[in-house]
């Protein structure tokens, strides 16, 4: 799990966290993880819906890749996981979800919709795999 993007709270990038206060240099923490983010608000509505987060302080910086990040430990962040699946995907279409949440100009909503662009090219031909899904089909 490295990239979340959900349509209600957001894009977060989350990896092992690094010792003390996670800043370069330091050596990994392999109890902890950081939660990265590009928008601080992102992390707000985060920590809003998830009791478990609202004590974490958000850090930021601006010469950091990802300019707002919260360090969790695991089983936190395991439980906060389990929550946005549980409780909060309750959709069918994530981009339309988006969408109907944030409004079609959003930012978030544009990303999705190029971030989807960018990994159909990674599928297989179309016309292999129609032909794929026939021949299973027919297999029947």
């Amino acid at each position: 799990m490295t990239w979340i993007i959900h349509p209600e709270f957001g894009f977060f990038s989350i990896v092992q966290a690094r010792a003390g206060n996670g800043e370069l240099g330091q050596p990994p923490d392999p109890n902890r993880l950081m939660v990265r983010a590009r928008l601080v608000a992102d992390l707000e509505r985060l920590k809003a819906a998830f009791p478990q987060l609202r004590e974490i302080r958000i850090l930021t910086s601006l010469s950091a890749d990802y300019p707002a990040r919260i360090l969790v430990g695991r089983s936190v962040w395991a439980e906060v996981a389990a929550g946005l699946v549980m409780d909060h995907l309750g959709y069918l279409n994530a981009k339309a979800e988006a969408a109907a949440k944030r409004g079609p100009g959003d930012s978030l909503v544009e990303a999705m919709h190029a971030i989807w662009s960018v990994l159909r090219r990674i599928e297989l031909p179309r016309t292999w795999r129609a032909s794929h899904v026939q021949d299973q089909q027919g297999d029947q």
